[in-house]
């Protein structure tokens, strides 16, 4: 897979991930509420770091495709999204994506996922895309849903969290040609 091209909208630029965001990404995955719906209590630099050597590695294999978010005309990672648990034969990866807590509530997912999603069908050529989301995290339901996911399945007591309590995630699914019929709401 070629390099992640990079990526514009008004509000920001998507760009190719680093191993030097670490620091930057720790604003995400170092707070207690950046982490919240992913299953994992707050990381240290050092494992951010490691995510980011496996992302890269996974990258580098062709089994995904990562930016990071910024400003437009700045560099500081205040975001990380694309896709992974790419299964290239079948054309279907998973649409993942987190922001930085200060950042929250105002559009940003919103103005960037369609871009996103729309570069993964027509450049990447995926069919399929899902995205595994906690009930709980209404808020990325909702930006799903107006992406045209559709709910598929809950899995039940799908995450283990560190203090022991099980959580289920919903399953959404998206085709190609429902993208295209649907646009971007």
């Amino acid at each position: 897979m070629p390099p992640a091209q990079e990526l514009h909208t008004p509000r920001a630029r998507l760009r190719e991930v680093r191993l030097d965001d670490a620091e930057a990404l720790l604003d995400i995955y170092g707070h207690p509420e950046g982490v919240r719906y992913l299953g994992r209590p707050p990381q240290t630099l050092e494992q951010v770091q490691t995510r980011l050597r496996r992302m890269r590695e996974d990258i580098d294999r062709g089994e995904a495709a990562f930016w990071v978010l910024t400003d437009p005309g700045a560099d500081r990672a205040l975001a990380y999204l694309g896709f992974f648990r790419w299964d290239a034969p079948h054309q279907t990866a998973e649409l993942g994506y987190v922001l930085a807590p200060a950042r929250w509530g105002r559009g940003m997912m919103r103005e960037v996922l369609p871009v996103l999603v729309r570069h993964g069908f027509e450049v990447l050529g995926l069919h399929r895309m899902e995205a595994r989301i906690e009930p709980a995290n209404v808020a990325s339901i909702k930006l799903v849903e107006r992406l045209g996911f559709k709910q598929e399945a809950a899995l039940r007591d799908r995450t283990l969290h560190a203090d022991g309590r099980r959580e289920n995630l919903l399953l959404f699914g998206l085709l190609r040609p429902e993208f295209q019929e649907h646009g971007t709401r």
